[in-house]
């Protein structure tokens, strides 16, 4: 299994793209499918989140991105969690190429507080895997495009890879409008390439400020990660994000940004743009 170390020199070399991808695509690194700024309460919806890494080396084109479809369903303190990750990858020059993938997809379920918005709940879920078969293209672009567009889920842009994932969250409500949450995940990569290594632990945590008005919202988020089971290299890294939209009944549009602030992909990534859209099922 590549190291972090390897793989964080040969993606600043824009002259050796293809290596990068290919080392990244193998990485064993942290993630959590349990993304903080995912809500677990409230109506049921289904969301769509883009994203647009804007890379230290512009090597990449426009058409480099990645996105996740969302959707909680359910009521009551038993909410059900799922998610499906895709990304493009594409190089310019004379030797450029493209690939496309569909990543794992998570499922998961929450038990939420008894108070919606104040409390503590908590979730588990697991990524299933999809074989090397779901990339389509050349090359690994995509696997590395999805990697370091969007860390907070990173192995979901590897094949053939399980991943168990569990987390508890504490919610504070303030003045109706504005939630505080506290995190603290863990995760389990079981690889069933046996090539190399064939398990990674993982701890992650992270808080968050939102927002609600009756026609806007946003929100502040910082996260970090560490890789438990590896004593070399960049085993730690965090992300600060931030979103804001506006609330068309059912419908909330957002725009937003997320930075490194440490780790491998601070030297990488510059900062990524966020576009998405929630809609909810219910009243």
């Amino acid at each position: 299994m590549t190291t972090l170390p390897v793989i964080t020199t040969r993606l600043r070399h824009g002259a050796t793209p293809l290596a990068a991808a290919a080392a990244l695509a193998l990485a064993a690194t942290s993630a959590s499918a349990q993304d903080i700024s995912q809500q677990w309460d409230g109506s049921p919806y289904i969301g769509l989140e883009l994203a647009r890494p804007s890379f230290s080396d512009d090597g990449f084109t426009t058409f480099s991105g990645l996105g996740t479809l969302s959707g909680m369903f359910g009521s009551g303190r038993t909410r059900f969690l799922v998610e499906l990750p895709f990304a493009r990858g594409s190089t310019e020059g004379e030797f450029g190429t493209s690939s496309s993938l569909i990543g794992s997809p998570y499922v998961g379920i929450a038990r939420i507080s008894e108070t919606e918005g104040n409390g503590a709940s908590l979730s588990f879920g697991v990524r299933i895997p999809v074989p090397e078969s779901f990339e389509f293209g050349d090359d690994d672009f995509a696997v590395a495009i999805g990697a370091v567009g969007d860390p907070d889920r990173m192995e979901a842009f590897y094949t053939e890879t399980i991943t168990a994932s569990g987390a508890v969250r504490f919610d504070r409500t303030v003045n109706e409008s504005v939630l505080l949450r506290a995190q603290v995940d863990a995760d389990g990569l079981f690889f069933l390439d046996t090539s190399g290594d064939t398990f990674e632990a993982l701890l992650g945590w992270g808080g968050l400020v939102r927002w609600d008005g009756q026609r806007a919202f946003a929100s502040g988020q910082v996260t970090g990660r560490v890789l438990l089971t590896e004593d070399e290299g960049d085993r730690v890294f965090h992300h600060l994000a931030g979103r804001a939209g506006w609330t068309f009944g059912s419908a909330q549009p957002f725009i937003g940004v997320r930075v490194p602030i440490q780790g491998f992909t601070k030297d990488t990534v510059d900062w990524t743009l966020l576009l998405g859209i929630q809609v909810r099922l219910g009243g």
